[in-house]
């Protein structure tokens, strides 16, 4: 007896797709008809796969015995089964109810690498089949809570590498700079999809994500550049270094943005990166963290909790002359007098978190 097909909620996943994995499950449970869940997610069903990418079900037995793995062809395509259970679900549900993690307890992002990509799956796979237990499951998982802890995972790590490369610049350990600054931007890029709304676990597709969602696509060239610079091994130092601080700056605007435009819902757009040359920039080991009672400003090992105005003004900083940071896309939620802008900037700076701008950077 085949497990009948029920419609889940509507998803990314397109509409062939979702009748194919519909297909496969029907073939796939007449040998196992115990099953409780089955959804369809990964790489293919993203619209991310290549030409080789197997079709991802995920299944779970009513009876929490393991289900069959492996793979089959069907329509001249590979399925791929990955048998779940329901202790794994019910947990990753609890974990991803509502956003609690805070400055002192960030227990709430602490998954095994295998978790955080079956929590993206349930996040954002189609569900196919679901009894009701299952079912309530399944929509327990607050996907907006999932897309904060992607934004702050990559958040966290972005800013402990952007520590990392002012380190080795100012130490003149330039490749480590050019490793760390490069690992930094993906994280800010993983960051910044996830304050559009956009929430994947292999950094193999990030660029092209990026380049797909409207609200991202035109930072495209920048990144590129950064990540593919064309530098030889042996290039001056001081290039090399230009070049690794420019990521981390670039980092800063990207997480910036993801934490706070992106935070309350999915920002339509990521404003473009445009630093000036002549004035107050934002250092580039500093970055802003996300919790759930507050923002804090992060960077030399030490943090301090500030207000959003507080948030706004820093990340405001690229370079550009005082006289045009009123105009920053940062600041447009703000209505800030120049008065109070330049008495702010100036605690900023005597937080250590500002600079003005080395030669070129």
């Amino acid at each position: 007896m085949a497990t009948p097909v029920i419609p889940g909620p509507a998803g990314p996943i397109a509409d062939d797709l979702r009748a194919l994995a519909g297909r496969a499950l029907e073939r796939y449970a007449q040998g196992e008809v115990r099953i409780g869940f089955a959804m369809v997610s990964g790489s293919r069903a993203m619209g991310l796969g290549h030409a080789l990418s197997d079709l991802d079900l995920y299944v779970v037995r009513t009876d929490d015995a393991p289900a069959r793995a492996g793979t089959f062809a069907l329509e001249g395509q590979t399925i791929q089964v990955t048998p779940l259970d329901t202790a794994r679900i019910r947990r990753l549900a609890a974990q991803a109810d509502g956003y609690r993690v805070t400055a002192r307890d960030r227990s709430q992002q602490d998954f095994t690498q295998s978790d955080y990509k079956v929590l993206l799956r349930l996040a954002n796979g189609a569900l196919l089949y679901a009894d009701a237990e299952h079912r309530e499951l399944f929509e327990r998982l607050d996907r907006e809570t999932v897309r904060r802890l992607v934004v702050m995972r990559h958040a966290t790590y972005a800013v402990e590498l952007q520590e990392d490369v002012r380190g080795t610049v100012e130490s003149g350990d330039l490749m480590t700079a050019m490793v760390s600054s490069q690992r930094t931007l993906m994280h800010a890029v993983e960051c910044a999809l996830g304050g559009v709304g956009e929430v994947y676990d292999h950094e193999k597709v990030a660029l092209r994500r990026l380049a797909r969602h409207p609200g991202t696509a035109h930072l495209l060239p920048e990144v590129w550049r950064l990540l593919h610079p064309g530098v030889a091994v042996d290039a001056p130092a001081g290039e090399l270094a230009g070049i690794a601080r420019r990521r981390a700056l670039l980092a800063s605007h990207l997480v910036g943005y993801a934490v706070l435009d992106g935070w309350d819902g999915p920002a339509a757009r990521v404003p473009p990166f445009t630093p000036g040359q002549r004035g107050p920039v934002r250092r580039y080991d500093y970055g802003l963290l996300r919790f759930a009672n507050g923002i804090a400003l992060t960077g030399e090992d030490k943090g301090a909790r500030v207000s959003e105005a507080m948030a706004r003004l820093w990340l405001a900083l690229d370079g550009r002359p005082f006289d045009e940071i009123a105009s920053s896309p940062a600041l447009r939620p703000l209505d800030a007098a120049p008065a109070v802008l330049a008495g702010a900037l100036e605690k900023l700076r005597a937080t250590g978190a500002v600079e003005q701008p080395p030669p070129g950077a």
